[in-house]
């Protein structure tokens, strides 16, 4: 109804609002800081990091990128019929505090391209999915927000009994799961599809940590004649943490 599509806009928040404070605390006399850690590197407890603010530190997390990224790639990749490959060049730019606690990016601009030619830019700012495509364009701007197109005609088009219909979860994702884990069917968001979701954050990042474009290899899962980006795919694990 869009024609062939082109490119893909994935908007995401930006965040965190603040470097965070990075002296350490007293470990809490409940809190079992080691087990938090896990295979971390050693660290001080700072309460910036303590409950959900381990997401900003690239120890812990993969910042904004994967944290909201996770609710978007997915479809983003989906509409692109790529949720089980990924993308062949990554670049982009982002901005992180130069001292605190967090150390993840807080904005970015990045450009994601396939092997079909379709391009995907990911910006820090305002949520929003929009699939351009050579006769239109449907996406939202928001979370959850309301269905847009380029013509009514799109959003009152009628889905065929032939054409594609989507698998659906209306008692949600969490139900769906353990339904699975009974039946042994795939659930509605299978391991490779979110693992590939996932590596779209990770690329992201790892692109803009070394400030060039990337030429990656989705089959193989390695970057192409670049050692120093390789090694940045997985990281060693603290003692006696092991995988």
């Amino acid at each position: 109804r869009i024609g062939k599509v082109q490119r893909i806009l994935v908007g995401l928040p930006a965040g965190p609002g603040g470097p965070g404070d990075p002296k350490p605390k007293p470990i809490p006399a409940e809190f079992d800081w080691q087990m938090w850690l896990g295979p971390a590197p050693e660290a001080p407890f700072r309460h910036g990091l303590h409950m959900w603010n381990w997401r900003w530190n690239h120890d812990y997390s993969a910042g904004m990128l994967a944290d909201w990224g996770a609710h978007l790639f997915d479809t983003a990749q989906w509409g692109n019929d790529t949720e089980r490959t990924g993308p062949i060049e990554i670049e982009g730019v982002g901005q992180r505090f130069e001292s605190g606690l967090y150390d993840s990016f807080h904005h970015f601009d990045l450009t994601y391209k396939y092997a079909n030619g379709v391009e995907m830019q990911v910006t820090a700012g305002q949520v929003g999915l929009r699939f351009e495509g050579t006769d239109g364009w449907l996406g939202n701007n928001g979370w959850n927000k309301r269905l847009e197109a380029s013509s009514p005609e799109i959003l009152n088009s009628t889905i065929g009994p032939n054409e594609t219909h989507l698998f659906t979860c209306p008692q949600g994702e969490q139900r769906n799961f353990l339904d699975c884990v009974k039946s042994r069917r795939d659930p509605y968001f299978p391991a490779e599809i979110g693992h590939r979701c996932c590596s779209l954050a990770h690329l992201g990042n790892i692109a803009m940590e070394l400030g060039r474009k990337l030429h990656w290899d989705p089959d193989t899962e390695a970057f192409q004649d670049d050692e120093t980006a390789n090694r940045m795919r997985s990281k060693a694990m603290r003692e006696p943490w092991s995988l």
